[in-house]
């Protein structure tokens, strides 16, 4: 990997990459230790990331939850890097103006859990990788089994509660969110 540029706080190596993986497995099937990395088809990644920290990926299982315009582009963009374990996580049900904002839904989807019709375009977009849908309760319970937590769309106490979760089984937590054209 090049690191020119790169300040080293943001730099990591390939032994904290492997501490990444958890082993506990709890909220998401975990994709296989031996799984091929597509090299035509990765191309791009493996050139940037090598394959030490590819296989890294694969092995990873990672919690979306929020499908608003924002989460849905946060889910794709973690599905096509090729991470090998996705939750994909909403309470609601596609309403007509979600179809403006997310472009993983379509009017065939109103009605729908959006977290059931984001994974299925979701899969299509990227078949090698498992990704799962809930719709029930935040799985606050299954926190250990993820490496990483990514949340759109929540109140300031639902956040306060999923990072201490996150916290308490190290694992890492980003909550993002849009707050309009003025910031």
């Amino acid at each position: 990997l090049r690191s020119a540029g790169i300040p080293a706080m943001w730099r990591t190596t390939s032994s904290e990459i492997g501490s990444w993986n958890r082993t506990s497995g709890v909220g998401v099937p975990r994709a296989s230790a031996a799984a091929d990395i597509d090299e035509e088809k990765q191309s791009r990644q493996l050139a940037l990331y090598g394959h030490e920290a590819m296989r890294a990926l694969r092995l990873t299982a990672v919690l979306v939850s929020g499908m608003d315009g924002l989460g849905a582009a946060i889910a794709k963009n973690v599905a096509l890097a090729n991470v090998g374990s996705t939750l994909v996580h909403d309470t609601k049900v596609v309403e007509a103006v979600d179809c403006s904002s997310n472009f993983l839904l379509s009017s065939s989807s109103m009605g729908m859990s959006r977290a059931e019709a984001c994974a299925t375009a979701l899969r299509a977009l990227n078949p090698d990788v498992q990704i799962t849908a809930s719709n029930g309760p935040f799985p606050q319970h299954t926190l250990s089994g993820f490496d990483a937590v990514i949340v759109a769309g929540v109140s300031d106490a639902e956040m306060e509660e999923i990072d201490a979760g996150c916290r308490s089984n190290s694992t890492a937590f980003v909550r993002a969110e849009v707050r309009g054209l003025a910031g």
